[in-house]
């Protein structure tokens, strides 16, 4: 076993062949709408309410629009068994209430066949900024890492910004020319647990960021940007298999999509400051499977769902996409204050499962451990002034999870120094040590990386897959501050911990959804169920006809 590691998830890996016209799946049903209908408004369905009377979920089924299967062409690398099937996508507005969704198919509308049903996720109320202050902050851009340049001001309200310059040489990247086609690669950060990385990687969402739905803003400005028919998009990569932190001895397989739904491009041709904001939805009509020309199996087809629910390699938040070898853009754009606001699957959130049962009972407000950031202002517990001693948080589950990773993010303001962190599996009449460590005091590449993570993998016949970083189901964890940097006062930012076994809130809010079904060629019934505590909602029949693979060929 190598120095503890991290992760969770699940597993899933399909293949789609190709759709529509010559792409080869037809089907009858409409085309995809642009957005998701609006709720509708029912008097029959009930909110639930809180206390304070604020809307938390209502008492009704999910409501599910059907959507038409993908028409998505897949290319293969070279060598590779050709692979056929379709992409399911969907809609669903859960109302808030835990749901699940699963596909019934088969050659005729009786089925037979039951995929296996996946649980939506988590309300997007976790949270990622940089402000670029301190510098790149583990940010990169270009074949060489170098492509970015940091400006101390100039940036809106004469803040920091990154500017990208494509007259610096940023090199052809010619892995995904049968899928997306050339690119230069634009600003990246490692966001997911990818260790091998030239900076250290940021473990959100303890190592495996869910970005189904995941909100993103930025401020843009292009700087004589000349894009010569380019578009910029948003990028995602990751693993194919999340079991694994390494397949060695075998090929890895990161498979990776370009956002194609929602172009950037316009926000560069004023030359001025523009707020960009777009939504990374998970429906595959939004997005291009990017390729893996000349044999670069690592790069090979992976299912978007399964992507886009753990960014644990790279993201790029804005890719230089449609590249012309020959013709290629020209000039440079800026970039300030990213933002992104994805899945929570924290088992210490409320809407999780979590609660905080013991905290101190002076200092400042102890929630904000557990409100989906890291740090910030009005974001960060400071204890009282001088204390005199240990600072315990305790947190209750509401069902027993297997943890699997473990952040504690420190504070700007006041920052611990030493922690010690144990797990109970009897409600908290006995506790076993997890950690006791030293948080960093703060970090060169800013305040998004002072934290400590945690979490374990195993050898399986050669290949290192992620285990659970305590063995048994517990319903409690505990965090003692034991010291602090100052004496004046100790602070932390936040509290999280992932792991199998929760039961997540969704979002009050339509979903999109995608799931890839792998199957023979020829004519193919499916329907789609979405499921609550409430009742079930059973799609209408529809029908596909996915044509023979063709062997992959060289670009043009």
């Amino acid at each position: 076993m190598r120095p503890l590691h991290y992760l969770w998830l699940f597993m899933a890996a399909f293949a789609v062949g190709s759709c529509g016209g010559d792409s080869g799946l037809d089907t009858e049903i409409d085309a995809m709408p642009d957005t998701a209908p609006d709720p509708i408004s029912d008097p029959d369905i009930a909110e639930t309410t809180d206390d304070s009377g604020s809307e938390v979920i209502a008492a009704a089924a999910p409501e599910l629009e059907p959507v038409a299967p993908a028409a998505l062409p897949v290319p293969t690398a070279t060598g590779l068994p050709l692979i056929s099937g379709f992409t399911v996508n969907a809609q669903i507005q859960p109302h808030g209430n835990p749901a699940s969704w699963h596909i019934e198919y088969g050659p005729t509308s009786d089925y037979g066949t039951t995929a296996p049903a996946r649980a939506l996720p988590g309300q997007l109320t976790a949270h990622f900024t940089e402000d670029w202050a301190n510098g790149l902050n583990g940010w990169n851009a270009g074949f060489s890492g170098k492509q970015l340049v940091h400006h101390a001001s100039g940036g809106p309200d004469d803040g920091p910004f990154v500017r990208y310059s494509d007259d610096q040489g940023a090199g052809n990247d010619t892995n995904h020319l049968d899928g997306i086609g050339l690119i230069h690669l634009g600003p990246y950060a490692y966001l997911g647990n990818y260790y091998w990385a030239e900076v250290p990687p940021l473990y959100l969402g303890g190592g495996f960021p869910d970005l189904r739905g995941a909100t993103l803003s930025m401020y843009l400005r292009g700087v004589e940007w000349d894009a010569r028919e380019t578009e910029l998009g948003s990028w995602i990569q990751g693993y194919r298999d999340p079991s694994v932190v390494e397949v060695l001895p075998l090929d890895s397989r990161y498979p990776n999509w370009a956002f194609t739904g929602d172009p950037l491009t316009p926000h560069l041709a004023s030359g001025d400051w523009e707020l960009a904001e777009w939504t990374l939805r998970d429906r595959t009509a939004d997005w291009t499977f990017a390729g893996s020309y000349g044999g670069r199996l690592l790069y090979d087809y992976g299912e978007l769902d399964t992507i886009l629910r753990g960014v644990n390699v790279d993201f790029f938040i804005v890719q230089i996409l449609h590249v012309d070898i020959n013709d290629p853009p020209t000039g440079a754009f800026d970039s300030a204050r990213p933002g992104i606001t994805y899945r929570q699957h924290s088992v210490c959130a409320g809407s999780n499962g979590g609660s905080l049962v013991e905290a101190p009972a002076d200092g400042g407000d102890p929630t904000t451990l557990s409100d989906g950031w890291r740090h910030g202002p009005e974001r960060e517990w400071q204890s009282v002034e001088a204390p005199l001693g240990p600072q315990t948080f305790v947190y209750a589950f509401e069902r027993p999870v297997t943890l699997t990773s473990l952040n504690v993010s420190n504070a700007i303001v006041h920052p611990s120094k030493e922690i010690e962190v144990s797990l109970s599996e009897d409600g908290g009449a006995t506790w076993l040590p997890l950690a006791t460590t030293t948080l960093p005091e703060a970090h060169a590449l800013g305040p998004n990386y002072a934290f400590y993570h945690l979490d374990a993998w195993v050898l399986v016949n050669e290949i290192a897959v992620w285990a659970p970083i305590h063995p048994n189901p517990v319903n409690r964890l505990r965090v003692v501050v034991l010291s602090g940097y100052d004496d004046e006062r100790w602070g932390l930012g936040e509290i999280e911990a992932f792991g199998t076994g929760a039961v997540e809130l969704t979002d009050n809010a339509w979903y999109d959804l995608s799931q890839d079904v792998r199957v023979a060629p020829g004519t193919w019934h499916f329907r789609v169920v979405a499921a609550s505590d409430v009742g079930t909602t059973v799609g209408p029949d529809q029908v596909v006809v996915v044509a023979v693979p063709l062997e992959p060929t060289a670009p043009k």
